[in-house]
């Protein structure tokens, strides 16, 4: 994965991947709540994406201090990685989600998406 060339437009296929939109349910249109509900959900997954690919390309330095990825597989990996563990938002133990919960869910299939696109060299 390290040696595997990785350019942000892949990242973002990556990520959409990972992290698609939500089809728009059937009353969208006849009930507002569900509109809110929707585009809520939409802006989130959005602005996750958005977060992935600056960590991507700038790292974080938020007292942690992680560099850029380099523009490798591996590198989105970590990219990905460092965001769950560090920069997505939750609710309730950072640890347990991380390890255990829907973080780890996440990290799981992206390191299988990798492992997809590393099949595709």
């Amino acid at each position: 994965m390290h040696s595997v060339g990785f350019k942000p437009d892949q990242l973002a296929s990556l990520v959409e991947a990972l992290l698609p939109l939500p089809t728009p349910p059937a009353r969208l249109q006849l009930d507002a709540s569900v509109e809110r509900q929707y585009q809520t959900r939409v802006h989130k997954i959005t602005e996750a994406r958005e977060s992935i690919a600056k960590v991507f390309a700038q790292g974080l330095s938020n007292g942690i201090n992680i560099p850029p990825a380099e523009e490798t597989l591996w590198g989105a990996l970590t990219a990905l990685t460092a965001f769950v563990d560090h920069k997505q938002e939750i609710k309730g133990d950072r640890y347990a989600h991380i390890l255990f919960g829907s973080g780890a869910t996440l990290k799981r299939k992206a390191y299988e998406l990798a492992l997809a696109q590393l099949s595709k060299n």
